[in-house]
Parts: structure tokens; C-alpha cells; sequence
């Protein structure tokens, strides 16, 4: 999955939402604005405050949910072609490759055990540089690794659709993805010409 961001747009964080929905009166929650007696209406505003904090609560359990079972079908896959964890935080998603297998392939040591495309096309550049009277026997080698690499990734991929990788991870894109338009129906709410009363009528101290 690419990194997403970790704020949301405008002056309402995120933790203030979470922090919404744990506070949020569970009769105020609930109940919804057409169902409430005549005589004590909800205000629109505050029943959809209400609920898009629910939707907002329920989304973000999906999303734990569905992050719980894309680690548990990783774990079906073997090593090398599990993704991992760089430094700094990123994640790499190529093939994990034996310091053997490099060599084989002509491939120096300080070559990372997880190699991309780019930096196989990029030591091949280095190569052509270094040696370009050598420059046919350069491109044999080249794609011999380029195959080699693009075998290794397709067995990838096919642990990745075996284990459900790919559809979990589809699935916690579009939750992701329906947090993020919840996130913006919020702002757009707490911001608002009728954010005050929507936060009375909530149960919140605006």
C-alpha cells in the first residue's frame, strides 16, 4: 500500500476526531435526528455530526481489522517475499534475494539483498561506463538478470494473490480512502456556519 499521511487537512486533527467519538453521548450517537420526540428535536447539524463520527469510529475499526488480517496472510508467505521495513520507517516491496543468488548473477556485494529494477539498470549503467568495449557481452549479462529479477517478482506476486495479500490490501485502501472522505465531510461540518450548535446539541463544549 503507498504511505499516507498522518494529518488531516485544515485545523482539525484527526486525534481530535478520535477523541470525538470516545466522548460522543451514545444517546446523541444513535439515535437519529428523525427519530428523536417532537418535543426535543435533534438539530440536522448535531445528528450529522453524530453520525459521521460513528461512520468516522467504524471505518477506523475496519481498517485495524482488515491491517490484523494483511499481517496474518503475510505471515503464510515466505520470507523473501514478504515486504520489509527499511530504515526510516519505508517499506520495500521487492524479493528478498541470497547473497549467493547475487553472486551468480555477477552482481557486487554491496548490492542490497533486496534489489529493484532501477538498481540493476542503474549497475548496469555503471558497467557500460566502466568498461564500454565490453559493451555486447554488458547487455547479455543485463538481461539475464533482468529475467532473473522479473521471475522472482511474478513468484512474488502469486504468493500475494494465493494468500489474499492483494484483495486485503484493496480492501484497506477503499476504507482508507472512505476514512479520508469522512475526514473532509467532518472539517467540513466543524467548520461550519452551524458548527456551534451542532457541538451543543451534540453533548461537546465547543
Amino acid at each position: 500500500m503507498a504511505n499516507h499521511a498522518n494529518s488531516t487537512p485544515g485545523a482539525v486533527s484527526r486525534r481530535f476526531f478520535v477523541s470525538s467519538v470516545a466522548t460522543l453521548p451514545l444517546a446523541a450517537a444513535m439515535v437519529p435526528a428523525s427519530a428523536a420526540p417532537a418535543s426535543n428535536p435533534v438539530p440536522q447539524p448535531a445528528g450529522e455530526l453524530a453520525s459521521l463520527l460513528l461512520r468516522y469510529r467504524d471505518v477506523g475499526l475496519r481498517l485495524r481489522t482488515l491491517g490484523a488480517e494483511v499481517a496474518a496472510a503475510l505471515r503464510k508467505m515466505p520470507e523473501w517475499a514478504r515486504p520489509a521495513h527499511e530504515a526510516g520507517g519505508r517499506t520495500c516491496r521487492w524479493p528478498e534475494w541470497s547473497r549467493s543468488e547475487l553472486d551468480a548473477l555477477g552482481l557486487p556485494a554491496t548490492m542490497t539483498l533486496r534489489p529493484s529494477l532501477a538498481d540493476l539498470q542503474e549497475f548496469h549503467r555503471l558497467c557500460m561506463l566502466a568498461a564500454p568495449k565490453d559493451e555486447a557481452v554488458l547487455r547479455v549479462q543485463h538481461a539475464a538478470r533482468v529475467d532473473a529479477w522479473t521471475a522472482k517478482r511474478l513468484r512474488q506476486r502469486s504468493w500475494c494473490r494465493r494468500t489474499g495479500v492483494d484483495d486485503l490490501r484493496r480492501q484497506r485502501q477503499s476504507a482508507w480512502n472512505a476514512k479520508q472522505e469522512i475526514e473532509r465531510e467532518l472539517l467540513a461540518v466543524m467548520t461550519g456556519p452551524d458548527a456551534a450548535s451542532a457541538f451543543r446539541q451534540g453533548g461537546f463544549n465547543a
